[in-house]
């Protein structure tokens, strides 16, 4: 199977030179997204040698994400899997999510059984979310939010994501298990490396609640 990595940015200087180093030492091919930056990143994914896409302005994870399964899908790939900017997935942990891939159409990551240093307050948003969305689809996802996920072309192609924004994970979970498309799910760690999340409690909690009643009209 033919994929690479998707790498969304925004504001990533001081974790990218050892998530560059680390994809480079991988041999994996990764496309990033500059989703609009105003530090050191764009200079950096640059001189990393990896293509990349760059947003003029911030448009939200959702559409830098949909950027890059874009071009990956015009190159010909026949999944994505796509990693934060912030050096918190295991990349050595990719071959595990290519693998299961053999017979399953999505896969994502559980880190609530590898929790780590993650904060209390993720681990207790994490835990309702992944609630709310298991109820919602009739299925178990342990982590929903769980930014290390793989897509499969015909995954990408005939599912069509609204939100911009980060609810845009959300939204493609729901309507993968909805559309009846295959699930697996790899256990993770939780790698917290003391990095601001650029992630605003309050304004995301609104922002969930509001496509996830939007949901039940899908």
């Amino acid at each position: 199977m033919k994929f690479c990595v998707i790498v969304p940015v925004y504001n990533e200087e001081k974790e990218l030179p050892a998530l560059i180093v680390e994809l480079k030492k991988s041999g994996t091919l990764a496309f990033f997204v500059d989703d609009g930056s105003n530090d050191e990143s764009q200079r950096l994914i640059e001189e990393s040698g990896f293509p990349f896409a760059k947003h003029q302005k911030n448009q939200g994870k959702g559409s830098a994400l949909k950027t890059g399964m874009d071009w990956a899908f015009s190159q010909d790939f026949d999944a994505v899997i796509t990693l934060d900017g912030d050096g918190q997935h295991p990349i050595n942990q990719i071959s595990e999510f290519v693998k299961l891939a053999q017979n399953k159409d999505f896969v994502i990551g559980n880190r609530i059984n590898r929790v780590g240093k993650m904060p209390i307050h993720r681990r207790l948003s994490n835990r309702l979310v992944s609630w709310l969305v298991s109820l919602r689809v009739g299925k178990h996802i342990p982590d929903a939010q769980c930014g290390m996920r793989l897509i499969k072309r015909k995954v990408w192609e005939n599912i069509a994501i609204n939100n911009n924004g980060y609810f845009s994970e959300i939204e493609l979970v729901i309507k993968v298990v909805l559309q009846k498309y295959s699930v697996g799910i790899i256990d993770i760690p939780a790698i917290y490396n003391g990095c601001n999340s650029s992630i605003r409690p309050v304004r995301e909690i609104v922002v969930f609640l509001f496509g996830y009643l939007r949901s039940f009209a899908w």
